[in-house]
């Protein structure tokens, strides 16, 4: 892959088909993967319910970050997805693309960032501590049985506390 790294979000429906295609290529053996993109991420970035950010090399799409508002925690951002193109993992394209989903979650007055990943994914949690997530408890939240790591980040030092409702209702509801 050259060195010709562009970054913008979704503009249109033809953006939108052409990343859940992507995603389609680098599946993640998640049980009901097919019925999520189909019945969930297609409709929702469809109606602006989530975010797109994606990345290209020389054009192609190389990479994406999906992200919306915590459906519980309204005042949360949530990534909900992330690929990149195995030829150009550890270039940073992830920590991009998080930081500018960041920004607009601070201007658009988010406290801050609530996110899973499957404990096994050591690269996605070695991403994360790096940029400043912390890891607030582990548990299993999907029928999988997989142990998923829940992180955090708080955008303002003074909000302490914020997260002690999100770990107990999710622990609520996890499964």
């Amino acid at each position: 892959m050259s060195f010709n790294y562009s970054f913008r979000f979704a503009e249109d429906e033809q953006d939108i088909f052409h990343v859940v295609d992507f995603v389609e290529d680098y599946p993640w053996n998640y049980k009901g993967f097919d019925i999520w993109v189909n019945d969930k991420l297609k409709p929702e970035l469809l109606s602006g319910v989530k975010k797109l950010i994606m990345g290209f090399s020389d054009g192609v799409l190389v990479a994406n970050l999906i992200f919306q508002r915590h459906k519980i925690f309204d005042w949360l951002m949530e990534p909900k997805n992330m690929r990149v193109h195995p030829q150009i993992s550890n270039r940073y394209f992830g920590v991009f693309m998080f930081r500018q989903m960041e920004v607009e979650a601070r201007n658009s007055g988010f406290k801050g960032v609530l996110c899973d990943v499957r404990s096994d994914k050591k690269e996605m949690i070695n991403l994360l501590k790096f940029m400043g997530y912390d890891e607030l408890f582990r548990t299993s939240l999907y029928e999988n049985n997989i142990e998923d790591a829940v992180f955090t980040k708080k955008f303002e030092m003074y909000d302490t506390g914020i997260f002690s409702p999100v770990k107990r209702k999710i622990l609520e509801i996890s499964v």
